[in-house]
């Protein structure tokens, strides 16, 4: 149960909202849409069509608000903090950390059914709605969390590089809300349940290793499991890469002992991606271990290992309890294998492993093969999937030099993508690209 805000705190949050609304710019909007979209691409990418525009105005407000509020906040007692931390983590998450001797445990982000007119809006456009059996997997684990609302609500999942909030579900579709409150509240649930553990330091940063298992469901195309731990060029990742092939190794031991098998009655296939894939892991979970500054966040630091897993339709629906057991399994042998940061310098005959994993990720997002063209492509622009936006920090719009000629980045045809091309240009440039690809920043 959330709660309550006081008549006080009420009062203040109506005039700091009359504030802003007096405050918005004009047409909204159109300041949220990538570069080259109209309106017209945004209704359609919204289950409520038009209502978009309302929506994107009161999100905005709800987002400058929180701001306001925060600032405010800073000479509040902590006991009243405490409270107002506890009423949003409570409208956004259910949890449970039942077995404090674990160090670890299992979120779902996208568990969450949403309406059925919601969920018939998304299968005529071929997008997802929620994942299906990832709560009732989680639910089964000792310490879980689970995001009460539906992604197509707002997606704690979707927080690009150098963007403070999202309004859009993995980069596709728009959501009706902001996710800023939501991801906040992420943030402070983590928190509490590291405290929870006595395992964070009076700088709010993890102490001791601890695994956040991100659970997701994919289809069946592809691998059966997927380890999302991706490393930028900087060098930060959502966890340490010795870890996400740890939990690999540990994950296949554990299928094998318990004799699943995927829908070809064969033992089910593991991918663990380091560099480039459209599993390739939320930039998000980096943010949550290095921090963004939203909010004065600065990250629970490299102890904290946030490991994105997605999971076969298969494999949910015919092994729901076995999936629970080897999922409070691993969370087990992580907490007892990795006790402290010296634990982890054990495991360094994975970094070449890990090494050469990354060099094939690379050579084969930047292959000839993933290109496509298209006429209705503008000369001047070219569309770049996620990843290669990531790897790039790219935003749409930003310039850059493919094989030393400038163009626009815009989004990626779902077309495109969907046939798993990395980028796409116009027609007339078939010729262009001979040998190899080329991307640098325009500066």
């Amino acid at each position: 149960m959330e709660p309550k805000i006081s008549s006080e705190r009420f009062n203040t949050i109506r005039k700091i909202v009359k504030e802003v609304k007096n405050s918005l710019p004009v047409d909204i909007l159109s300041k949220k849409l990538d570069f080259g979209q109209n309106k017209e691409d945004a209704f359609e990418k919204f289950p409520e069509g038009k209502n978009i525009e309302k929506n994107v105005e009161e999100a905005e407000i709800r987002r400058l608000v929180s701001h306001k509020m925060y600032d405010l906040d800073s000479d509040l007692p902590d006991s009243e903090k405490e409270k107002i931390i506890e009423r949003q983590i409570t409208k956004y998450f259910d949890f449970q950390i039942d077995n404090k001797d674990v160090r670890g445990h299992i979120e779902v982000p996208h568990g969450t059914k949403p309406s059925k007119k919601i969920i018939d809006w998304c299968k005529q456009n071929k997008v997802t709605s929620f994942e299906s059996k990832t709560t009732d997997i989680a639910k089964n684990v000792s310490n879980h969390v689970i995001f009460k609302k539906s992604r197509l609500f707002t997606d704690i999942n979707s927080l690009p590089f150098e963007v403070e909030s999202s309004i859009k579900s993995e980069d596709t579709v728009f959501t009706k809300e902001d996710n800023l409150n939501a991801v906040k509240a992420q943030r402070d649930l983590t928190k509490k349940i590291l405290e929870s553990q006595d395992n964070l330091d009076k700088n709010n940063k993890a102490e001791r290793p601890h695994l956040v298992i991100y659970f997701h469901g994919k289809s069946e195309i592809g691998d059966d499991l997927v380890i999302g731990a991706r490393q930028q060029k900087d060098g930060k990742g959502p966890l340490d890469p010795r870890i996400a092939i740890w939990f690999s190794e540990k994950l296949k031991e554990l299928l094998e002992k318990e004799e699943i098998k995927n829908k070809d009655n064969q033992t089910p296939s593991i991918n663990t991606v380091f560099k480039f894939g459209a599993y390739s892991g939320s930039v998000a979970l980096t943010k949550m271990r290095h921090g963004d500054g939203i909010f004065d966040f600065t990250g629970f630091g490299e102890m904290l290992q946030c490991l994105q897993l997605e999971c076969s339709l298969y494999l949910r629906k015919f092994y729901t309890e076995k999936m629970s057991e080897i999922l409070e399994e691993l969370l087990k042998q992580f907490s007892i294998t990795f006790q402290t940061k010296e634990d982890l310098e054990k495991m360094n005959n994975k970094i070449p492993i890990y090494l050469e994993k990354s060099k094939q990720e690379e050579k084969e997002m930047m292959s000839l093969k993933n290109i496509t063209y298209d006429d209705k492509i503008s000369l001047n622009n070219v569309q770049l999937n996620i990843a290669l936006r990531d790897e790039f920090q790219l935003k749409f719009g930003d310039e850059i030099l493919l094989n030393n000629k400038k163009f626009f980045v815009t989004k990626m045809n779902k077309n495109f993508s969907r046939a798993d091309k990395n980028i796409a240009l116009n027609s007339k440039y078939q010729d262009f690209i001979k040998d190899k690809i080329d991307i640098k920043k325009y500066e």
